[in-house]
């Protein structure tokens, strides 16, 4: 539900702290959900995320979700939307790419 929920949030009127916000999190519920999607087809728990790729894209460049109405990649969340948009140096450690540790 809360995948679903990333398109149709309607950001234009939102604080800057709430959109910068709302694409961190984007970007680590729809990096959760390449693994869980991954898990789904049968696969198993992949070693590294890298291993969501479908065999033409890497998982980094697949299109992963739908936010604030537009279709996005991870890095073009990542480095589309929010180090475009934001001079936040923490956003490094925000985005968690789906770490294990």
């Amino acid at each position: 539900e809360v995948i679903a929920r990333l398109d149709a949030a309607d950001v234009r009127r939102w604080p800057t702290n709430a959109r910068l916000a709302l694409y961190i999190n984007s970007y680590n519920a729809l990096c959760a959900e390449h693994v869980c999607r991954h898990i789904r087809s049968g696969d198993g728990v992949p070693a590294s995320v890298r291993d969501c790729g479908d065999g033409r894209k890497e998982v980094w460049d697949r299109v992963a979700g739908t936010v604030a109405g537009e279709a996005l990649s991870l890095n073009k969340i990542e480095h589309g939307v929010i180090r475009t948009r934001w001079n936040e140096p923490r956003v490094h450690a925000c985005v968690n790419c789906a770490s294990r540790s």
